[in-house]
């Protein structure tokens, strides 16, 4: 979660001069945090599609967490490509609005891990992709 935070401070601070690396700032924030929450079952993988899919289908799809922040992680995605690959720069709105987006997509997972007996390690086989 340290990673996800560093990540999410750097994004709020690049918004406007620098929106397409806040963007990608902010994605890897929520992405991070993610991971974190995926390692509390055991699971670890190598793809950014195998994260965002195992996080929908094991906290957004089950209840476990709103909806709404499968739209932040996904729109995250869509403008951290956008900003590193797209011939379009991002608009320094849209990067404020992600980093918004991803500052309080950290912050609710951090406070769902403070609530969470979870183990240390990923456990054997939890490393698809």
């Amino acid at each position: 979660m340290e990673q996800a935070r560093d990540d999410c401070g750097l994004s709020g601070e690049l918004s406007e001069r620098h929106p397409n690396a806040s963007v990608s700032r902010a994605y890897y924030a929520m992405f991070h945090a993610a991971e974190a929450l995926l390692l509390t079952k055991g699971m670890s993988f190598r793809k950014h599609s195998a994260v965002i899919g195992a996080y929908n289908r094991e906290f957004v799809k089950t209840r476990v967490l709103p909806t709404e922040m499968s739209k932040w992680l996904q729109k995250g995605f869509a403008y951290r490509t956008q900003g590193d690959y797209g011939p379009v720069p991002v608009k320094p709105e849209a990067a404020q609005a992600v980093a918004r987006s991803a500052a309080e997509f950290v912050r609710i997972i951090s406070e769902a891990l403070g609530r969470m007996d979870f183990p240390t390690e990923p456990v054997d086989g939890g490393s698809g992709e």
